[in-house]
């Protein structure tokens, strides 16, 4: 939870404390950004379509490139 934080998708309450040996948070809500990327990687043929391209190149992606390419896929599927 800590993580989607920081990477923008989820609003949370830092709950870490110094007895946490790593970071913790409480989920608030989903950021436009969470719902963006919910959207996008919402359907199962966009996603596998994803998932091979991303096996295909050696299987992983940062979170923001793999938004890019769900964006990406999407578009071609919509001619633009």
């Amino acid at each position: 939870m800590f993580l989607l934080g920081e990477a923008g998708l989820l609003v949370v309450t830092d709950t870490t404390s110094m007895a946490c040996r790593t970071p913790s948070a409480i989920p608030l809500r989903l950021t436009w950004e969470g719902h963006e990327f919910i959207d996008a990687s919402r359907s199962e043929p966009v996603w596998a379509t994803a998932m091979k391209r991303t096996g295909d190149v050696g299987g992983t992606l940062s979170l923001g490139l793999l938004k890019t390419l769900l964006d990406s896929i999407l578009k071609s599927q919509l001619g633009l």
